[in-house]
């Protein structure tokens, strides 16, 4: 997520490199644990067991302290690790109070937005989609079976494809009203196994390995006057000659 590169970019030239792993290493576990709360479709066994043994962001102290509050109790080990990672912060090297202080908003950032999902977990329907629902089932499609079977009685003769056709017509707009149904069940939960769901375990392998690439690279050279000079001086002559008219 967002947040966690955020941290990522910013800490490395405020705190020591050692811990920035532990920071980082804290708030992966902590994206985890979010979705492992969230959704029976992501648990301890499927999700975070196996990302932990792969990726090893807690160590089996912070894995039996987990453990004790639960893995799939709601966001509480969410709480616990971001605490874990404001202790990081306040325990962490010389630097001063202010430089630490964007870290710890991006941290907190990152506890309401992935807390925030359990905020609309299991949410029911919005009430406009309840609404456009009720008045298809119950005005709509009456007064079109109604004003088919009119049709067929007024008129002289009814074919009988006429009538496959009314039938095939209304079988359709109850298919349609069942689907828009079942639809509105998969918003209700995104994080679950189906096909159009959010694809949650590419999110959080992707952040961890953008993470670390970020903290593995290489730190700039102080600046070099003399070269800085150089290179302008360089991209002035060339800008003079590619305006200067051609003979």
């Amino acid at each position: 997520m967002g947040k966690i590169m955020h941290v990522c970019y910013l800490g490395r030239n405020i705190l020591p490199k050692h811990e920035l792993w532990r920071l980082v290493r804290y708030l992966n576990a902590a994206h985890v644990l979010g979705y492992c709360g969230l959704s029976q479709t992501y648990n301890e066994t499927n999700t975070f067991y196996p990302i932990n043994e792969n990726e090893k962001l807690l160590t089996k102290w912070e894995v039996d302290r987990i453990q004790d509050i639960g893995l799939d109790n709601g966001s509480k080990c969410l709480n616990e690790v971001i605490c874990w990672a404001i202790d990081v912060l306040d325990q962490s090297g010389p630097a001063c109070e202010s430089d630490k202080q964007p870290l710890k908003n991006e941290v907190l950032s990152l506890a309401d937005l992935v807390g925030g999902l359990y905020s609309f977990d299991e949410q029911p329907f919005p009430l406009i989609y309840l609404h456009t629902l009720f008045l298809m089932t119950a005005i709509y499609m009456p007064l079109m079976s109604y004003t088919l079977a009119v049709n067929f009685v007024v008129k002289a003769t009814n074919s009988i494809l006429e009538e496959i056709f009314g039938a095939m017509l209304l079988t359709m707009f109850l298919l349609f009203t069942v689907g828009l149904i079942a639809l509105g069940k998969f918003f209700m939960n995104p994080n679950g196994d189906d096909l159009n769901d959010l694809s949650v375990l590419d999110y959080v392998h992707s952040t961890i390995m953008a993470s670390r690439r970020v903290i593995s690279g290489q730190v700039m050279p102080a600046s070099n006057v003399e070269l800085e000079m150089a290179l302008e001086k360089d991209r002035s002559s060339k800008g003079k000659d590619r305006h200067s008219p051609s003979r």
